[in-house]
């Protein structure tokens, strides 16, 4: 205080505004709320672009290119595997049956009825039968065991003859030889099946080229 003190005046504290103690505030003050947060969600667009549908295609255009002759050789290979797969079943069914049964079987060339047709390929289809009256071949009242149907175009089945006809003991009767499988689709030297029957009834297999 500065001067008398009849007068009772006084100089206020420097800073009277700011007092030397300030008010109490928080020192930390939230992050939430301010008009920037520290996360954003942003949009982003979904799609594809022009060029990226171009690039997709060329690369889907490439590898159906390599992909499809190799699958279409697959298939061929299989139709082939298949129809020899099936004819030597057919065989051992034939064989299997004329001992079993003790009568004569024959497998030959598929024709409407069904019977034994005239042809000299297979390809047609063929049918497994019991030779029931020991004729030697298809008669009306024998009995069909099997019906296969044709083959595909591209294959053709060749057998010796046109009858494979086994005895009672399962021995070749007729027909005895080589039966060709061949897919003229199949490049190389992997087109061709040859089925040798032997005298005694049993196939042996071997590759080749047609």
């Amino acid at each position: 205080m500065i001067g008398s003190a009849s007068k009772n005046t006084y100089v206020p504290f420097i800073g009277v505004k700011m007092p030397f103690v300030c008010n109490n505030y928080r020192s930390l003050i939230p992050y939430i709320g301010v008009y920037r947060p520290s996360v954003f969600f942003t949009i982003k667009n979904k799609g594809f672009t022009l060029v990226e549908l171009i690039m997709v295609v060329v690369v889907i255009g490439v590898l159906a290119a390599l992909a499809i002759p190799n699958m279409r050789l697959f298939v061929e290979r299989n139709r082939l595997t298949a129809i020899t797969n099936d004819l030597l079943a057919d065989i051992s069914l034939a064989r299997s049956e004329a001992i079993k049964r003790n009568l004569e079987v024959g497998i030959c060339t598929f024709a409407a009825g069904p019977a034994c047709g005239a042809g000299a390929s297979w390809a047609p289809g063929w049918i497994v039968f019991v030779d029931t009256d020991s004729s030697g071949g298809w008669t009306a009242g024998d009995e069909v065991l099997r019906v296969r149907d044709p083959a595909s175009n591209n294959i053709t089945v060749t057998p010796p003859a046109n009858l494979l006809h086994f005895s009672r003991r399962g021995e070749v009767a007729a027909g005895s030889g080589a039966i060709t499988l061949c897919n003229t689709n199949i490049p190389g030297a992997t087109n061709l099946r040859t089925i040798t029957m032997a005298v005694t009834g049993r196939p042996s297999t071997t590759p080749g080229n047609c």
